[in-house]
């Protein structure tokens, strides 16, 4: 017997953040029930790149004869992601997103339960149609009874958070809680979840369901259902913060030899005690992995160069607009060497 091994579902991940437009550091898991499913249907899911695959291996026979095809029914899949870049939230794009109390949620039907063509998101790109909160019915356990109540305990006992449901769900989250025990407690007894170290660190950005049809030509290997979930990158506003000392300046600029980005100073913002001079960008300006900017300091007074490319502002220190409340301004910031 020997096992041919097809493709039947592949999904593009895209982030505009990075320089291909491909977003390969995701890591991708199945849950409990959709990994005895890949097993009974002979399937396996993996990455490539960017892409997570779902693979099925076909048996053929002496012959030429293939295994028999199971009985007609709907296989549920369900996947999660989880980045290993520890920046995602800061250069990802998403309206309203609470990583403790949101994820996004995407799946190859729609709201009205029909086959989505291409895309998994609502819309071109991830967004709020894609955000949930994690008390709904998409991230929650049955647990069996009206009156529930889960409890997450620290691992010195503290209790960290309970969420109890009318409807006889509770939300499970594993993601924003450090090791310990998530404790279902229902009238009849109780049962207890251990949640490991490894898992407390590692948060699902966003859970996928696909649904294969056995009838299907795609479950037969005979077609390959292709999705795509494109990111959009954050754009923010870039703050210069540029410490003198003991230099003679009166006025800096920041200039862009190629004019594609202009600097004015934030006066409101100057600490004269500090000899700081600060530099905010006229627009916003898309994260990227990489940029093409080669911006120089310049004396204001004279225009000598006093520094011939500035370093680009990080991830790690993003705020809130001091004048524009649903926008974002990205620091950097620079000490003058003493002369």
């Amino acid at each position: 017997m020997q096992i041919e091994t097809r493709t039947i579902a592949k999904i593009d991940l895209r982030h505009a953040y990075f320089q291909a437009g491909v977003w390969r550091g995701v890591e991708v898991t199945a849950s409990p029930a959709t990994q005895a499913r890949l097993v009974r249907h002979r399937l396996r899911l993996h990455t490539e790149g960017h892409q997570i695959l779902v693979v099925r291996d076909f048996p053929i026979f002496p012959g030429g004869r293939s295994a028999p095809e199971p009985q007609p029914e709907t296989v549920p899949l369900r996947l999660d992601l989880r980045p290993i870049d520890p920046w995602y939230p800061q250069f990802t794009e998403l309206p309203e997103w609470d990583l403790l109390r949101k994820c996004l949620y995407f799946s190859d039907r729609d709201r009205a339960g029909n086959l989505r063509n291409h895309r998994l998101s609502e819309a071109e790109v991830a967004g709020a149609g894609d955000i949930y909160p994690l008390h709904s019915a998409i991230f929650s356990v049955q647990v069996g009874a009206p009156d529930c109540k889960v409890m997450a305990y620290a691992a010195d006992g503290s209790e960290l958070v309970a969420y109890s449901g009318g409807d006889g769900r509770a939300a499970l989250d594993l993601r924003a809680h450090p090791e310990g025990r998530f404790r279902i407690a229902l009238p009849e007894g109780k049962s207890e979840y251990v949640v490991t170290a490894q898992e407390a660190r590692k948060r699902v950005f966003a859970r996928i369901d696909l649904q294969l049809d056995t009838r299907s030509q795609v479950y037969r290997g005979q077609a390959i259902t292709q999705y795509v979930l494109d990111f959009a990158a954050r754009e923010v506003y870039w703050n210069y913060n540029i410490e003198v000392g003991e230099r003679n300046f009166s006025t800096l600029r920041i200039i862009d030899p190629d004019q594609q980005m202009e600097f004015v100073p934030v006066e409101s913002d100057r600490v004269p005690a500090a000899r700081t001079f600060r530099f905010r960008t006229t627009r916003k300006v898309r994260l990227a992995e990489f940029y093409p900017y080669a911006f120089r300091l310049v004396n204001g007074t004279n225009s000598a160069v006093i520094s011939e490319r500035l370093p680009f502002p990080s991830l790690k220190y993003l705020k809130r607009h001091p004048d524009q409340a649903d926008a974002l301004v990205a620091e950097s910031y620079l000490v003058l060497e003493q002369k």
